[in-house]
């Protein structure tokens, strides 16, 4: 029976890091992608958890900002005009490795993010923003998929997430890895946490 070695990351914090971003950037450019349909909470009124799955949009790893796209009629977005704090979760079951990111979400509408945003986004993707209910609305029956690409642009919205933490786990049978990466005020403090 042969053992295989871990991985480059497995003992190497910065390496751990670097994989950790590159999954998430792997999330904007491959469907197939653990890491693509992430798992994205909020805080409601009442203070009770939500949780729904989200596209990944992209990510830039300088600015530390990981973006949705959302329709901003939905309860995720008032939740977060009350309380901007959020929580992104990914699973990769075959690479054994857990993503979590801590943040606040920077909500944006009508500005030059939202706009560069849209004008990027398929126009399949546009269409969804063009329904007349409100997302999560009671309806008499299903409808059919919205047509136009266009109308919806005033019900779009991107949800950027600003990074202030991500957490690392790696399932191994030698031996678990798991690691915290924190920024404050822009400085990374790294740490081995016990799994």
């Amino acid at each position: 029976m042969t053992t295989q070695s871990p991985p480059a990351f497995y003992n190497d914090l910065a390496a751990s890091l670097d994989t950790a971003w590159q999954l998430w950037g792997r999330g904007t450019v491959d469907r197939h992608s653990a890491f693509h349909a992430p798992v994205v909470t909020s805080v409601d009124e009442s203070g009770n958890p939500q949780a729904r799955t989200m596209i990944l949009r992209a990510v830039d790893r300088e600015a530390r900002t990981i973006r949705f796209h959302t329709d901003q009629r939905t309860a995720k977005m008032q939740h977060w005009k009350l309380n901007p704090r959020v929580c992104v979760l990914g699973y990769d079951a075959s690479k054994k490795i857990q993503l979590r990111v801590g943040g606040h979400v920077d909500l944006h509408t009508s500005d030059a993010i939202a706009d560069n945003a849209w004008n990027n986004s398929r126009p399949e993707s546009r269409a969804a923003y063009s329904v007349k209910n409100v997302p999560g609305h009671v309806v008499d029956a299903p409808g059919d998929a919205p047509q136009s690409s266009e109308e919806g642009r005033e019900n779009f919205a991107v949800a950027m997430v600003e990074v202030d933490s991500l957490e690392w786990i790696y399932l191994n049978a030698g031996g678990n890895r798991r690691a915290l990466f924190a920024w404050q005020d822009g400085v990374l403090k790294s740490n081995w946490l016990q799994p």
